[in-house]
């Protein structure tokens, strides 16, 4: 397999995330990853999203409405650092893709 890193990774994550499964993308961003965990956890699932950036939160709450997902996400304008505060239940996976919003403040 001739993969480039992200593909890699997102290749990985699909094959262990399933319907119904718990996952949190620590870093959403523009909400892309919030939206690929979204689609493998399915209905039943849950993803926990967490930015420090307010307009990550909003982008990525847009993105996930404009596909239908909202339902299945929570979003936290608090960095992952407060994870363990808000997520008591054990996880399937967790999902970090640092960096700082471009564009953003």
């Amino acid at each position: 397999m001739n993969y480039q890193i992200t593909q890699w990774c997102a290749h990985f994550i699909s094959e262990h995330v399933k319907e119904g499964d718990l996952c949190i993308d620590a870093t959403m961003g523009n909400g892309h990853d919030t939206c690929f965990l979204a689609e493998l956890v399915g209905e039943s699932g849950q993803v926990i999203a967490f930015d420090l950036q307010a307009d990550a939160v909003e982008r990525t709450r847009q993105l996930l409405e404009s596909k239908g997902l909202m339902e299945r996400c929570v979003l936290y304008c608090l960095g992952h650092e407060h994870m363990q505060e808000v997520v008591h239940e054990p996880l399937d996976a967790v999902m970090f893709n640092l960096g700082w919003l471009p564009g953003g403040d």
